[in-house]
């Protein structure tokens, strides 16, 4: 049997070989592969098995690779933080990022609008 009818067979039923595997076996080029596996109208680029992806707030499971959240409210929970205004107690949306820049910049206190702010400033004084 010819070396490319080998590479053919094997590769069937391999498909998750790469062609440097297929040439290192029969002791030929990757280029060599290549060509043999285009010649027959085979796929040359190997399946790679993609594990699953699953969402970082409540585990399920995404199809895309890239995505690591996979809804709306998923992506609040990752991203945003409620934190109260300190003076009228009114519930603040925040970016958890820029949370905790404030806070390791030295900011202690949050406000929602400069209202309540102004009236935070007086009461510390």
């Amino acid at each position: 049997m010819k070396t490319p009818d080998k590479i053919m067979r094997y590769r069937k039923k391999h498909p998750d070989y790469t062609l440097k595997q297929l040439a290192r076996r029969y002791k030929v080029s990757v280029p060599y592969v290549w060509k043999t596996l285009k010649d027959q109208y085979i796929n040359p680029t190997s399946f790679k098995f993609a594990y699953p992806n699953y969402c970082k707030i409540c585990s399920f499971e995404i199809n895309n690779r890239s995505k690591l959240i996979c809804s709306k409210e998923c992506r609040d929970k990752y991203y945003y933080m409620d934190i109260l205004c300190d003076v009228c107690l009114t519930p603040i949306k925040i970016l958890k990022s820029k949370y905790w820049w404030k806070v390791g910049h030295g900011q202690r206190r949050f406000y929602h609008n400069r209202r309540c702010y102004y009236l935070g400033r007086q009461e510390k004084l």
